[in-house]
């Protein structure tokens, strides 16, 4: 999923058909961006600037896609999730000061764009946990410890 360089030469281009690629800079310190391939239902809705979800490993990470294109030298890409603005948070100006900033202090770009933007557009996670009727009839099988008594409480409430 990595890619070398930022494709701001397809942003400058202008594509006539909706990109396919999306390069993507994630808030981890990671040199370059990554590419995901853009869902056919999202493909006329991505826009330079857009904070987005992807896959990376198990988990969805936040992300910024900085580049599109219609193809990438990366064989076996990963979607992108979801688009998570419908107008670009970020400005062309504001990326290319953020790279700049990335390159002149030697950090990865992803974390200078995690300190550009203000707390309250961070995406918050919440795990929301059930009692299955399965597992509420054998509370012998419940695990000791915290778990078992998180179990005990959702089967109290």
């Amino acid at each position: 999923m990595q890619h070398g360089g930022l494709s701001t030469q397809s942003a400058r281009e202008g594509l006539a058909s909706p990109a396919e690629i999306a390069h993507i800079v994630v808030e981890l310190p990671l040199e370059t961006p990554l590419d995901y391939r853009i869902p056919p239902h999202l493909r006329t809705c991505c826009q330079i600037g857009q904070r987005v979800l992807v896959p990376l490993g198990k988990r969805q990470v936040l992300g910024y896609i900085v580049g599109l294109a219609r193809s990438s030298t990366v064989a076996d890409l990963k979607e992108l999730a979801e688009i998570l603005d419908e107008t670009p948070l970020l400005t062309p100006a504001l990326l290319q000061l953020t790279r700049w900033i990335a390159e002149y202090y030697l950090c990865a770009w992803g974390q200078v764009l995690k300190a550009a933007v203000p707390e309250g557009f961070r995406v918050q996670t919440e795990a929301v946990y059930t009692l299955t009727p399965q597992t509420q009839a054998q509370p012998e099988a419940w695990p000791r410890g915290r778990a078992g008594e998180i179990l005990q409480c959702l089967a109290h409430h």
